[in-house]
């Protein structure tokens, strides 16, 4: 299973995602008691917690793309050293967090 932030974030996303859920609601009592200031100021909340979270996101994505380029990396590594007749396997021992899938 791969999450959509990193492991740091993940919390941060939940809170993120309730106040959303927040916003969503103020924003349907606003609409119920015909207040457009009202309605104006939680569209704005949601749209600001939603930049955050879209960062966040983005945050991860690049950490993905860094972990794929480096994994190819080591691997072209270890691929070179093997051609010319030498033991990587203390290579990939040494790296076996960045080789791993599952490590995120």
């Amino acid at each position: 299973m791969t999450l959509s932030v990193l492991k740091k974030d993940v919390q941060k996303k939940q809170i993120l995602d309730e106040f959303l859920q927040h916003c969503e609601k103020k924003q349907i009592e606003a609409i119920q008691k015909n207040d457009p200031l009202l309605l104006c100021t939680w569209i704005k909340e949601a749209r600001l917690a939603r930049r955050e979270l879209i960062a966040l996101y983005r945050e991860k994505e690049k950490y993905d793309n860094q972990l794929e380029r480096d994994r190819k990396s080591i691997l072209g590594i270890v691929e070179h050293l093997r051609s010319r007749g030498i033991n990587a396997s203390v290579v990939k021992r040494a790296h076996v967090s960045t080789l791993s899938e599952e490590y995120c």
